[in-house]
């Protein structure tokens, strides 16, 4: 089975039979959580699945607002989560402990009440029509079942009411067990003479429990999740770029890389960040040297205006105003040339002529006699690259 769990599982543990006691031989282990979604995700017009279900192991997992306004509610279901005993819990973060220590602000004596009774009166209408106990030993296996849900919420929901503490692992549970075989057996005059006891047992009793919860205490724990879980995510894009050489231009702009790879006009896919404000663009210059030998230093050393022979891009500025790039490439590189070649790139014009004027000097004051490349460090101005 593939491993779907989320990555920010807050809180899980076992639940059900095997948590009250109910369990027998072929009875599922059951397993309830919360998690996280990441807060990003719930911003968008797709939000993220609420919950994710499993069977082998039986588990369910509740991102954290569903899980939120379902125990709002009272469902019992999710509430047993909070109150399980220390052995049971598989998984524990600081934020499932936040969660347990505020587990009374979910509570309320209306909502309690009906959610409890609610539900174990759903499961006396599944009992009601079994019949009188004359049915298979299957149907009779789930009658049993149902009964026992009855008796089991019935009890936890009363002590929840009575007491505002909800008991989980039950005291007597073969008391429950005999319940349950007894009106599988055809007695369901039991399940209904103590759901009506149970309702007057509610009448009468005094509750600790307020009559509504405590929603601005869960709102900011609930706040705290989304904040802990914000990933902040650098904004990116997607260019797919086509076309060949001086042709090459950016097709179309995308925001997820899977649409990007596959659009079919694109050659290749580059991510870029996505800028918030202004970018400063300027010119970037590339001025090309030619010293084509040594017989004639003073024309041959020479170049007409290297202002002239430049080629420039525009460029996002990076700041750096006084960048200067100084490359030597010697004869045959490329291999249509025959002389040496000096790249001078930077931002600032005047700096490639001053870089240019600087070497060129130093060459028609040596007649062509140095060796190239030059190092310019020997002079006192600093190295150029070989």
């Amino acid at each position: 089975m593939t491993d779907n769990t989320p990555a920010n599982v807050l809180l899980a543990g076992i639940v059900g039979s095997t948590a009250y006691g109910l369990a027998g031989p072929d009875s599922d282990v059951d397993r309830l959580g919360i998690f996280a979604a990441p807060t990003l995700d719930l911003a968008g017009l797709h939000r993220p699945q609420e919950s994710i279900v499993t069977t082998g192991p039986d588990r369910t997992l509740h991102e954290a607002g569903k899980w939120c306004a379902l125990a709002l509610k009272g469902n019992p279901t999710v509430m047993e989560l909070l109150w399980l005993p220390s052995d049971l819990y598989e998984t524990r973060t600081p934020l499932g402990d936040q969660l347990i220590g505020i587990r009374d602000a979910f509570l309320s004596a209306p909502r309690v009440r009906d959610a409890y009774f609610g539900y174990a009166t759903q499961q006396f209408h599944r009992l009601d029509r079994r019949g009188d106990g004359s049915f298979s030993a299957d149907t009779r296996r789930r009658t049993a079942k149902h009964a026992r849900h009855l008796a089991r919420l019935l009890k936890q929901g009363r002590e929840l009411y009575e007491t505002g503490h909800l008991p989980i692992r039950l005291e007597h549970p073969e008391v429950i067990r005999d319940f349950g075989e007894r009106v599988a057996a055809g007695d369901t005059y039991l399940a209904r003479d103590l759901l009506a006891a149970t309702e007057k047992a509610f009448d009468a009793a005094a509750t600790p429990l307020p009559d509504e919860p405590a929603r601005a205490t869960v709102e900011e724990w609930l706040r705290q999740v989304r904040i802990i879980h914000l990933e902040t995510r650098p904004a990116t894009v997607f260019l797919a770029w086509g076309g060949e050489y001086d042709e090459r231009d950016v097709q179309q702009v995308f925001t997820r890389r899977a649409d990007a790879d596959a659009y079919g006009c694109a050659d290749y896919v580059e991510e870029r960040p996505l800028q918030h404000s202004p970018v400063e663009t300027r010119a970037w210059h590339r001025v090309w040297w030619h010293i084509t030998g040594p017989a004639a230093p003073a024309e041959v050393f020479d170049m007409v205006n290297p202002l002239d022979d430049v080629s420039q891009e525009q460029r996002e500025f990076d700041g750096r105003a006084d960048a200067l790039s100084i490359e030597w490439w010697p004869p045959g590189d490329p291999p249509h040339s025959s002389a040496w070649i000096v790249q001078f790139e930077g931002w600032d014009r005047d700096l490639i002529r001053a870089a240019w004027k600087e070497r060129r000097d130093i060459l028609v004051a040596a007649r062509g006699e140095l060796e190239l490349p030059l190092d310019v460090a020997e002079a006192g101005s600093g190295a150029d690259p070989a």
